[in-house]
């Protein structure tokens, strides 16, 4: 059997910068990559997913530099406060300065009155739920069971900021909210 040998290059950083819709730069943003194949194919002749992970929160200039990644694209995810979290943003290290590029947070505010007398309901809950592609009903709505999708308010106002998609890993299809007294 010939002996195996193996050759290391010497590693290249990875740029990225992290900017609002505007293209302002976005300082202290949470900036992650966790690439970690569950299963591998043995039979396979695809080269398996690097498991790699990075987590930098984004310098004054909202640029952030992983000095040793593996050398292929990866997913990168980011979020900011008062911006919509992104999520797969592929880069690689080839001296590019990647763009993560952060919508605004969707923020939700109003006010809740009561339907008969029309006087402001003291204490209320809203939720948020998926709407449901192509059909309208309420029974075909996933309502969120976490626990910063809801909020309870009261003296008739609420505010509320959604700084990521309810579905995860998908495009984000809206918000639906129910209000209960």
């Amino acid at each position: 059997m010939s002996p195996i040998q193996i050759v290391l290059e010497p590693a290249k950083k990875l740029f990225l910068k992290v900017v609002d819709a505007f293209d302002r730069l976005i300082p202290n943003a949470d900036v992650w990559s966790h690439s970690i194949e569950s299963f591998v194919d043995l039979n396979s002749s695809e080269s398996p997913m690097i498991q790699a992970y990075f987590r930098e929160t984004s310098n004054q200039d909202g640029r952030a530099v992983w000095n040793e990644p593996p050398n292929e694209e990866i997913p990168f995810g980011a979020r900011a406060s008062g911006h919509m979290e992104v999520r797969n943003v592929l880069a690689k290290p080839d001296g590019t300065e990647y763009i993560i590029k952060l919508p605004p947070a969707v923020v939700v505010y109003g006010t809740v009155r009561d339907a008969a007398t029309l006087n402001p309901v003291e204490t209320f809950t809203m939720e948020a739920g998926i709407p449901p592609p192509n059909d309208h009903r309420e029974s075909s709505i996933h309502w969120s069971r976490i626990g910063r999708h809801s909020a309870r308010f009261g003296g008739g106002t609420f505010r509320h900021s959604f700084e990521e998609p309810l579905g995860i890993g998908l495009p984000n299809p809206g918000y639906i909210l129910r209000f209960n007294a």
